[in-house]
């Protein structure tokens, strides 16, 4: 996820700050309904989008018992409570903050709501493609007979591609009434990334011999990503923010996602794919070699440094909260298969995070310096998540999980916790899957 151009601007709300468990319970409390008119969107609960026509649906919804993720689950819940929980925040996530309003004929968005604390380049209701990416993933995750996702996941790519740039990317941020200036019109890597994955999830849960060539569209996707995304030097292969700024000089660690990478490396033989895998682990052992406490920064060099620029901190911050819970997902999916880097580290976090909280949970802020130091001032409460990689972290697990159950998806500040938190309780269950079979050994 992209910061705004001036930080000072950048809002605590960001799409996966709530994958975090961040609950900003200082806020207001203001509710946003379906069915309204005069310029706000039109929501509608889950049935309005469900599929009618027959098809197949290879993994349902849940597939926590039909393959099985490496970690520990939470303990304070059964399976079929998380089962029912997940179910209850997806259907939460569409009744609330999915739309048609404004959208091209058969094609749906999430929106950002009325703000307030919406950032600069934003506008009341716009769409930003991250949630597209995110709201495709979990769609996908969530098909069976009872939701029948198909449809839905459909009308968010026809969404995407009704708004994709001239480099085959997706537009950052949709707005409706501002102009779409070129930063807005410009690509966020990390949504491309996960709207490839998930295209790729839809081929193996619903084929591609329909309507929709997922595969095709996937392979597409990828090749934009490569073609625009890529910068190279002598010594690494670096995931561009960007296609306009951002590169050897500039990366944002969380939007690497090398769960992701072992997969597209054996559906297209293209090196290009373990070569950022490579990146990655370098930076990721290097922040926990220096520092020993698991956070990596918002931004920095290819080679880890300070970029100093102002706006674009070497802290562990909004940004920062995305990557030990993507270490999280690397384990549940291939366990140490291709190494411990990404175990290690998260067990690095986890310990930092509970020694930090010394029983407080409360005491978890929003920013710290990379040793561990305190910087900011919002409490975000308990990541869960890298717990999983160890049962020694099982109350950490616990307390996350039951962070993640007490968002409350109906607020006018949920335009991104809605979401995140179907993704996390998707985690947490086991739900969160790769029903691919590729990316093994």
């Amino acid at each position: 996820m992209r910061l705004p151009r001036n930080f000072l601007d950048h809002t605590p709300l960001f799409l996966f700050l709530p994958l975090f468990t961040c609950v900003l319970a200082n806020f207001a409390s203001c509710t946003v309904t379906g069915g309204l008119t005069g310029g706000i969107p039109v929501t509608h609960e889950l049935e309005y989008y469900k599929s009618t026509e027959p098809y197949t649906i290879n993994h349902p919804f849940p597939q926590e018992s039909t393959i099985v993720n490496s970690g520990i689950r939470p303990s304070n819940y059964t399976q079929e409570e998380m089962n029912a929980q997940c179910q209850a925040a997806f259907e939460d996530w569409v009744k609330y903050w999915i739309t048609e309003t404004d959208c091209p004929p058969g094609s749906a968005r999430p929106h950002l709501g009325p703000g307030p604390g919406l950032p600069s380049y934003a506008e009341p209701y716009c769409t930003w493609s991250e949630f597209i990416g995110w709201g495709m993933l979990d769609s996908v995750m969530m098909d069976n007979a009872q939701n029948r996702t198909k449809k839905l996941f459909g009308m968010l790519n026809n969404f995407r591609k009704a708004h994709t740039n001239q480099y085959g990317l997706m537009a950052s941020t949709v707005k409706f009434t501002g102009p779409m200036d070129s930063y807005n019109w410009d690509s966020a890597a990390e949504a491309d990334e996960n709207i490839a994955m998930a295209l790729i999830l839809a081929h193996y849960q619903w084929g591609s011999d329909g309507e929709t060539n997922y595969l095709e569209e996937a392979q597409a996707l990828l090749t934009a990503i490569r073609t625009h995304l890529i910068d190279k030097n002598a010594t690494w292969t670096v995931l561009k923010p960007a296609v306009t700024w951002g590169g050897i000089n500039l990366v944002d660690p969380c939007y690497y996602d090398s769960i992701y990478y072992p997969i597209w490396h054996e559906l297209t033989g293209d090196d290009t794919w373990p070569a950022l895998d490579a990146h990655y682990r370098y930076l990721v052992d290097y922040f926990c070699t220096r520092y020993g406490t698991g956070l990596l920064p918002d931004w920095c060099t290819a080679d880890g440094l300070d970029p100093r620029i102002d706006w674009k901190p070497y802290l562990w911050s909004w940004d920062a909260q995305q990557v030990p819970t993507k270490w999280a997902v690397h384990y549940a999916w291939y366990g140490t298969s291709k190494g411990d880097v990404f175990r290690d580290a998260a067990e690095m976090f986890a310990s930092w995070e509970t020694n930090e909280a010394d029983g407080d949970w409360s005491r978890i802020v929003d920013t710290y310096a990379l040793d561990g130091t305190p910087v900011g001032h919002i409490s975000i409460g308990p990541q869960g998540l890298p717990g999983i990689v160890s049962a020694g972290h099982q109350s950490l697990v616990n307390a996350g999980y039951q962070n993640a159950l007490g968002i409350d998806p109906a607020k006018y500040y949920s335009w991104g916790s809605a979401l995140g938190k179907v993704s996390q309780l998707l985690i947490y269950s086991g739900n969160y899957v790769n029903f691919t079979g590729l990316g093994g050994e």
